[in-house]
This record gives structure tokens, sequence and C-alpha cells, in this order.
């Protein structure tokens, strides 16, 4: 019986080591970090109603979405910044986005963020160069929320399953 504790008490210290080793390595704390896009139209010789701007922002809406899932955009913002991250960009409303990306410190997230904002209003520009139609986009400031790291769960997994593994042998 104390032979059993003895090969529980192992078992039960060695996953827990190696757990909070890969908890360590892999778990590492990250932020959420969403930037949130308002786009409006403006007729450059006013020969639009406010209801059919309203309707060209919503058909802008999505290709400015479509900017962004575009590998070209994402690779330019990459050239940017020092950190390579990848970036999401959903529709929230009629014309909202909501363009998020993960980063491990919030330093990074402001930079990563500023980057995006460039690289969209760069791309505004060039697309109100030649057109009639104006995009105005009001970029809001960078919201940022801690997602806690996932050390404590690797270790609890570990633990239980070093438990069981005990038990078995």
């Amino acid at each position: 019986a104390s032979k059993h504790k003895i090969t529980l008490i192992l078992c039960v210290l060695i996953c827990a080591t190696i757990g909070g080793l890969v908890g360590l390595k892999y778990g590492s704390a990250q932020w959420e970090n969403s930037i949130f896009v308002d786009i409006s139209i403006q007729d450059k010789f006013q020969k639009t109603s406010a209801f059919e701007n309203l309707q060209a922002a919503d058909q802008i809406t999505e290709s400015i979405q479509g900017w962004i899932k575009d590998p070209s955009f994402q690779n330019e913002v990459n050239k940017l910044s020092p950190v390579k991250f990848s970036i999401l960009a959903k529709r929230q409303e009629k014309n909202n986005l909501i363009i998020s990306f993960k980063t491990e410190s919030s330093e990074s997230a402001t930079l990563f963020g500023e980057t995006i904002i460039q690289e969209l209003q760069k791309r505004t520009q060039e697309y109100n160069a030649h057109s009639d139609l104006l995009i105005f986009t009001n970029n809001q400031p960078l919201v940022s929320t801690h997602q806690g790291s996932k050390l404590i769960l690797y270790i609890s997994l570990s633990i239980l399953s070093g438990f069981f593994l005990g038990l078995v042998l």
C-alpha cells in the first residue's frame, strides 16, 4: 500500500512538472485586441441621397472587410510591424467593422493596431483618389482585454493525469 502511494505521488509530481514546463512554453498570456471602424460615404458631387449613401457605405464596408482579409493587406501590415500576427475582420452592424487580433503584450497591441489603421487609411485614400464616392472611417481607440495565462490549466490537467496514472500503476 505504501509502495502504491509513493508511485501515485511520483506520477503526480512528474506529470505536474511536465505540465508546468509545457504551460510555460505554450501557455503564455495573450491580449485580445479590437479596433472598431465606423464607415460612412459622401458623394463628391452630392448627386446621391442620404439613403443611397447609406446603402453605398454598406457595400463599401464589405469591400473594406475584403481588403483586411486579403493576404496583401496582412503582408503590408506585417512588413510595418516587427511582430507577425493574423488579422480578422467581422461586420458588427451595417456600417461597422470589428478588426481583431491577438498579441503577447499591450505594447505590441498598440503598435500593431496603429499599423493596421495606417494601412487602412492608406487604402482608403487610394480608393478616394479614384472614385466619386468618398469613404470616411472613424477609428476609435484600440481596446485591449487581457486573457489569462493557460499555465494553471496545463498544471491542473497534468496533476489529474498523474493522479489517474498513479492509480493505474
